[in-house]
């Protein structure tokens, strides 16, 4: 799981710029594949009012409104089972790129129910969760 601490709280002071513990641990991880292209990402809260932009990213997390397409909903279990299958406990779930907007110190999660939550979801500690990376390739490469 991604794992914060609450010096990572205190200098974004709140998740408006998203699950930034993560997006870090992603980042970190994955800077070193050389087969994928680094792209910039511009990512958003659940209502669109706060983004950040992360730039040479090979990886990124799932944002809410790609969520939302396939079906799953905020507070509701109606997640394809596979996007949140083979979740034990820990990881509970898996973060989302979106921050939560109405609550500064969560960001949302896909929980291993099926569901799109912030329940547990505070950036600055760990609280089981992963990171799925989502990783764009070019048809062109295909």
């Amino acid at each position: 799981s991604a794992s914060g601490t609450e010096a990572d709280y205190g200098t974004y002071g709140s998740n408006n710029k998203g699950p930034i513990t993560a997006l870090n641990y992603l980042e970190s991880k994955t800077s070193s594949w050389i087969n994928i292209p680094a792209k910039t990402y511009t990512l958003a809260d659940d209502q669109g009012q706060y983004t950040i932009e992360r730039t040479n990213a090979r990886a990124r997390m799932l944002a809410q409104t790609e969520a939302s397409s396939l079906g799953c909903v905020v507070w509701g279990s109606k997640c394809p089972t596979w996007l949140y299958g083979n979740l034990t406990m820990p990881p509970n779930g898996y973060w989302l790129s979106s921050a939560f907007a109405s609550d500064t110190s969560f960001a949302l999660c896909v929980g291993d129910i099926g569901g799109v939550s912030n329940f547990d979801g505070s950036i600055y500690v760990d609280n089981y969760y992963g990171v799925r990376p989502v990783i764009e390739i070019s048809k062109s490469i295909i």
